[in-house]
């Protein structure tokens, strides 16, 4: 009998935090994000996924924030599921509202307007990503 894949979010962590001021050239409210996977060839039923997000807010601070998830698995992840849909969709799907509330939490305690990020479908812009490649 073959074995199922269970995946789990095990922990999500705040690996850096930065506030500072902006430039004169920051307009303020604008916000990007980007993600990682990273798999640890020492442990091979665990992979981090890690948002790096960059918000310039309008009162001329500027937030740098890396925020890492650890999923983990009941069996060896292997190179298929390296490239399956599962850690470039699923899992920053699954770890995206921690990251929200986070975010949203450290502006209103810090202080500043409050700052929701906007919903991503992972999925969709998994789908633009591959038809951009494919135009390439």
């Amino acid at each position: 009998m073959i074995e199922q894949l269970a995946i789990k979010l095990h922990h999500t962590k705040v690996q850096e935090l930065k506030i500072f001021n902006s430039s004169e050239d920051d307009n303020g409210n604008e916000l990007d994000i980007s993600f990682s996977n990273t798999f640890n060839e020492s442990s091979k039923r665990e992979f981090d996924l890690t948002f790096e997000i960059k918000i310039v807010h309008k009162d001329k601070k500027v937030f740098d924030i890396k925020y890492s998830s650890t999923f983990i698995t009941n069996i060896d992840i292997t190179e298929e599921f390296k490239n399956s849909h599962f850690p470039i969709v699923n899992a920053p799907a699954i770890a995206f509202p921690f990251v929200r509330a986070y975010i949203s939490t450290l502006m209103t305690l810090s202080g500043y307007d409050s700052l929701i990020l906007p919903t991503i479908n992972f999925a969709e812009a998994f789908e633009k990503q591959q038809e951009r490649l494919k135009l390439k």
